[in-house]
């Protein structure tokens, strides 16, 4: 093998490692999958039992995700007030308000979708 297929065979590993995607900051994917699975896991046993057994799990955690990932998204657009007069304005005030606003949307998404 030369190194660009061991180059091809990493980046590959990189993209289906779910861990590897949450530590690279690829965004809000898969940190609702592993929350809900813990909430799960912790609170509501039967259904994860249930869940787990039936294998059932991995596709209701998916899907859990999923809309996890899709509401932050439309939530972040909907919210955004931030301009880029803004941003070439005041750059610490920009970034105040987009972690504000990343910050309320991820507690929407929990409290609606994962902690739920």
């Amino acid at each position: 093998m030369n190194s660009a297929d061991n180059e091809a065979i990493q980046n590959q590993r990189k993209d289906t490692n779910p861990l590897l995607r949450i530590f690279l900051g690829r965004g809000f994917s898969h940190i609702a999958y592993l929350s809900h699975r813990r909430y799960l896991r912790q609170n509501k046993r039967c259904l994860y039992q249930y869940l787990f057994l039936t294998v059932k799990l991995d596709a209701h955690l998916h899907e859990i995700d999923h809309a996890a990932n899709e509401m932050f998204a439309q939530l972040t657009k909907q919210m955004t007030a931030v301009t880029e007069a803004l941003k070439a304005a005041g750059r610490m005030e920009w970034v105040r308000r987009t972690n504000s606003i990343r910050s309320r949307v991820r507690e929407i998404v929990n409290s609606e979708l994962i902690y739920n």
